[in-house]
């Protein structure tokens, strides 16, 4: 029940947000790049985003034997979507400045903290545990 719960509530936002970057990419004249999920700017990109994860999975691992976890794991997850996007964010902005790409990067930023800020509100969080 919980499952679906989630569903209903975070599909109409994936939607919103896919029907978003349409427009903006539309408005803007972004030409999405190549690539089936996502390209990396350049070698030092990538190897930037590995080192992201690998940091995060051992600080996950690290931090999940402890009987008093000082992070909820949703907070951690949530931190570390939100130091990548601002990564490649940056990488973009720094990088490929012609192609405005950096734009729809920053507001996927601003989309995730909104997702977050909805999901930990205490009403959502009623709804959902219903």
């Amino acid at each position: 029940m919980l499952l679906l719960r989630v569903f209903i509530l975070l599909l109409p936002l994936f939607l919103l947000f896919l029907f978003i970057e349409k427009l903006l990419r539309k408005r803007l004249g972004i030409e999405k790049r190549g690539g089936l999920i996502y390209t990396h700017v350049n070698k030092l990109h990538k190897i930037g985003e590995r080192v992201l994860m690998v940091v995060f999975l051992l600080v996950l691992i690290s931090l999940a034997g402890r009987p008093n976890f000082p992070i909820h794991p949703g907070g951690l997850v949530f931190v570390y979507f939100f130091v990548l996007f601002s990564f490649r964010t940056f990488m973009e902005w720094k990088y490929l400045k012609t192609s405005k790409e950096y734009i729809l990067s920053s507001i996927t930023v601003v989309m995730y903290i909104t997702l977050f800020l909805i999901l930990s509100h205490p009403s959502v969080s009623r709804f959902l545990l219903k």
